[in-house]
């Protein structure tokens, strides 16, 4: 049984990694630009939940048989995992893009205000006392951390059916495909 559980947790580890693969080689395709973070980034295609999800159902059916309690488990628990990847984090999702297209004035405003002050202090800092250099080398370094975040408000995505129905099926055949032929 023990055996078992580490085979679940390796093939479910493999489904992670070609579903980020694919995330990561879409990024680059797309971006056309090598983003190594990808792998651990939420959202975009293929949904990587599903795929695991549907993977521990598979592989439990497998196993165990389709018609035992360990598949109705993971079919439930897939379930729940794709409902939330779609309707949760999707309804998130145009929460914080909408959200953020609301307050995109006011970051751009606020940006330009910290900006123009920003370039007031590095020229300023040249002509202060020492005492007040080090104040205002905080202040700068500060102010150049609240441009940063202020640039970095990002949307956390939840996926949408396609991308979901895509992970499901990955995860569903690379766990059919890997139980087909070891079990035999």
């Amino acid at each position: 049984m023990q055996e078992n559980a580490i085979i679940i947790l390796l093939v479910s580890f493999c489904v992670w990694f070609i579903t980020q693969t694919l995330k990561f080689i879409m990024v680059a395709i797309f971006e056309r630009k090598i983003i190594f973070r990808t792998y651990f980034v939420e959202g975009g295609m293929p949904s990587t939940h599903s795929a695991i999800a549907v993977s521990f159902a598979v592989g439990m059916g497998m196993m165990y048989g389709f018609t035992s309690p360990f598949f109705a488990m993971g079919a439930i628990f897939s379930v729940a995992i794709i409902y939330d990847a779609v309707k949760v984090r999707g309804s998130i999702s145009q929460n914080t893009k909408t959200i953020r297209n609301y307050i995109v004035d006011i970051i751009e405003n606020e940006y330009i205000k910290k900006n123009e002050k920003l370039l007031m202090l590095e020229k300023d800092i040249k002509q202060i006392s020492e005492d007040n250099y080090e104040t205002s080398l905080k202040q700068i370094k500060k102010m150049k951390k609240q441009m940063e975040d202020l640039k970095k408000l990002e949307v956390v995505l939840g996926h949408t059916i396609f991308e979901a129905f895509v992970g499901s099926v990955i995860g569903g055949v690379v766990a059919f495909l890997y139980f087909y032929f070891t079990l035999k």
